[in-house]
């Protein structure tokens, strides 16, 4: 008799059971290029172990939602819901299993750097920049339909990754089928509780994520006639930790000052590839939405090999020295020096952080010099998320005022306690900070590097929102007059 499953063994999680029509999506050519994707993309140039890919950590977030899946499924069925049917249920619960295999499938090469370069060329979808969901959602479109899915069934899974509200029965009233893989109400879902624990464990950086008493922790609540996740008020500790490790892994490893300087890298050797036509991301984009049998063939080819593609044509057909400079940069680990880098509370800057890198870049005015921005935050901007989590609590619920206010807490329910304040967990001061880090392409001596000092602590000056204290400024500037000594 043919088995209707395949194992796979994960080293965090040991044997994985993989469903038949799981298995069926994972043998795919989309689904099989996530192989070549590393899910740290160039943090591997900074720390050598990172060679884990997006292939087996959607594999887990997989394996994770369908852990909590199973643990929330014996409660709503416990719940004896007069309006619960169960195959209806089971249905649904089949596409969030596909959302969370299919989450990252429309990553670029080097991962986020991809959207980057996107911005870079100005290549939009819909009137907005592309994000690696959106681009998701047109090869799971075009993927799906090969296996006989259903519209529906496709725009619910879309729904599910991007965090969009579903209307579609049983979604709206069990809500927390939207609340698994892409949490938008709080971000604590199952993809942050497989990257964090897989992305640490895999360098070697001490973080603490207990994903499995977490899973084993979370339970239903009914609030205005829909069914929403809460946890184990005995584990607040724990929840907390996971937002704290998102901000760690981003200080130590995502936004690592190197790792920023080898994207840099990358990033121009990709632009001055697409420039010399020796690639063509527009295109390859655009094949994606077309009718042909070919339409996923270019953007296959777009994976973390791009730099060795792009040396091999570029040797053979395009002798572009200032190309052959920033490969060759590339490969012999020639990394930008960091020359100064500064955390500062985004409350600091009335502006984005892309707008605040454009900013500050047009003031510096420098060739030789280049800034990076980047947004450091626990998981929710400037929102603390654990004021968006829900506390089971003896024979009731503890929802904050914040939370009410998002999902719209009945005050006559007996069993929802609304609070006030988010318990003290050594909570930090603010929940957003913009990393702002300036690199030298060329060697400068002591004294060119305190009139480039100068010039920044000039554009950051003017950067800073009127509206705010002006001690704001003073901070920055002594930053930048420390730098001008070292």
């Amino acid at each position: 008799m043919k088995k209707n499953y395949k194992n796979v063994q994960d080293p965090l999680y040991g044997q994985i059971r993989l469903e038949d029509y799981i298995v069926e999506l994972v043998d795919t050519p989309p689904f099989q290029r996530l192989r070549n994707l590393r899910q740290n993309a160039n943090a591997i140039m900074v720390y050598p172990s990172a060679t884990h890919t997006r292939f087996e950590h959607c594999i887990g977030v997989y394996h994770l939602s369908c852990r909590m899946l199973q643990q929330l499924h014996q409660q709503i069925i416990a719940s004896n819901d007069p309006d619960l049917v169960l195959e209806k249920l089971e249905k649904a619960e089949k596409l969030v299993k596909i959302a969370a295999l299919l989450h990252d499938i429309g990553h670029g090469p080097y991962s986020h750097l991809f959207e980057e370069v996107l911005r870079r060329l100005d290549i939009k979808y819909k009137e907005s920049f592309f994000s690696h969901e959106q681009i998701g959602s047109i090869i799971i479109d075009k993927l799906l339909r090969q296996f006989q899915y259903t519209n529906e069934d496709i725009e619910i899974i879309q729904s599910i990754i991007q965090g969009k509200q579903i209307q579609y029965e049983p979604f709206n009233k069990f809500a927390f089928l939207q609340e698994i893989v892409s949490n938008s109400i709080c971000s604590l879902d199952t993809d942050k509780l497989d990257y964090l624990v897989r992305d640490a464990h895999a360098v070697s950086l001490p973080v603490t994520v207990a994903s499995e008493r977490i899973i084993n922790n979370c339970f239903l609540f009914q609030n205005l006639g829909k069914y929403h996740i809460c946890y184990g008020s005995n584990i607040q500790f724990e929840i907390q930790q996971v937002f704290q490790a998102r901000y760690g892994l981003h200080k130590l490893l995502y936004q690592h000052s190197k790792v920023i300087a080898v994207d840099q890298n990358v990033l121009e050797i990709i632009l001055k590839a697409d420039q010399l036509k020796i690639i063509d991301v527009q295109q390859a984009l655009s094949n994606l939405s077309s009718q042909q049998d070919d339409w996923f063939d270019l953007f296959q080819e777009l994976d973390d090999n791009l730099v060795n593609q792009i040396q091999y044509v570029a040797r053979r057909f395009n002798q572009n020295k200032e190309l052959q400079a920033s490969i060759h940069r590339f490969q012999s680990h020639q990394i930008y020096k960091n020359i100064y880098r500064v955390f500062v509370n985004t409350n600091f800057f009335n502006k984005t952080h892309h707008q605040l890198n454009d900013f500050l870049d047009q003031k510096i005015n420098n060739k030789s010099i280049f800034v990076s921005v980047r947004e450091i935050h626990f998981g929710m901007k400037e929102k603390n998320p654990l004021s968006y989590v829900a506390f089971k609590k003896q024979n009731c619920v503890e929802v904050s005022k914040l939370l009410q206010e998002k999902i719209g807490a009945d005050e006559q329910n007996q069993m929802i306690k609304i609070y006030k304040e988010t318990p003290q967990l050594n909570q930090p001061k603010y929940f957003t900070e913009y990393g702002i880090f300036i690199y030298a392409t060329k060697s400068y001596n002591h004294t060119e590097l305190k009139d480039i000092a100068l010039q920044c602590r000039d554009a950051m000056k003017q950067a800073v929102d009127k509206q705010e204290i002006t001690e704001t400024q003073t901070v920055v500037i002594e930053e930048l007059e420390q730098f001008i000594y070292e």
